[in-house]
């Protein structure tokens, strides 16, 4: 990921985007900070969050895409990182 590379270079956080398994993996790997998953809401929401801190209990994730102030308790106690919040 070049774009992570850049950031990694000029001491940058970086935040790369990611849907399925694969990609955050690919994403981490690279050296981004957090991960943002995206449309997090349409592939379960909270859950799908809980369900990817199994295999990536150290990856900081970042749920978009669904999140808004009813969501987004359940979207921390699901082990998000931080929120991307969108009014409805």
């Amino acid at each position: 990921m070049p774009t992570v590379a850049a950031a990694r270079k000029l001491d940058l956080l970086i935040m790369a985007g990611a849907l399925t398994p694969s990609e955050i993996m690919a994403a981490s790997k690279s050296g981004a900070d957090f991960v943002k998953i995206f449309p997090c809401g349409s592939l379960g929401g909270p859950k799908y969050i809980q369900a990817l801190r199994g295999p990536f209990p150290q990856i900081p994730l970042i749920p978009t895409g669904g999140v808004n102030l009813e969501t987004a308790a359940d979207y921390i106690r699901a082990g998000a990182a931080a929120l991307g919040v969108a009014e409805k």
